[in-house]
């Protein structure tokens, strides 16, 4: 493989499409998976060119697909952003495959709230300890959650 194939696979791997920058001030705020799920629904919001309306679908198979993770961990999180005060949903049943849509409205005003706040201060013991497995995965490991879930410190 020459230098410029190469060159273009780590391009097309680590380049700007291939990750997610997470703003820190909400992950203060929110923690890792909560943020990112906020901002992906933000993204989507602007995406579907939806800006003129406050309401925009999306199926939690979608967003989980596109987040890699389960419906369950998307139904938790939509749930603590409501808690938040920054996400409202409603329900509708599709037409065409009868399948359930979520419908989100987007809380622009409360996401300016916490970015005018100062975020909460942590210290190490609310941390917890950190490690990370043989497949690559973060895991937290002396706290309450149960750690046989690796994604127990994304949400």
């Amino acid at each position: 493989m020459t230098k410029e194939q190469l060159k273009n696979i780590f391009g097309r791997g680590i380049g700007s499409d291939a990750y997610w920058t997470l703003n820190k001030h909400l992950v203060g705020h929110l923690k890792i998976f909560p943020t990112l799920l906020l901002q992906h629904l933000v993204d989507v919001h602007q995406y579907k060119n939806m800006n003129n309306y406050e309401w925009f679908y999306q199926q939690y198979s979608r967003i989980a697909l596109d987040l890699h993770c389960d419906e369950k961990t998307i139904q938790r999180n939509v749930n603590y952003l409501k808690g938040k005060n920054l996400l409202e949903t409603k329900f509708e049943k599709d037409k065409k495959d009868y399948k359930m849509k979520t419908w989100f409205k987007i809380n622009y005003g409360q996401i300016a709230e916490f970015m005018d706040t100062e975020t909460p201060k942590r210290t190490l013991k609310d941390q917890g300890d950190f490690e990370s497995t043989p497949d690559g995965l973060i895991v937290q490991t002396n706290t309450k959650l149960n750690n046989t879930n690796h994604d127990s410190c994304l949400s």
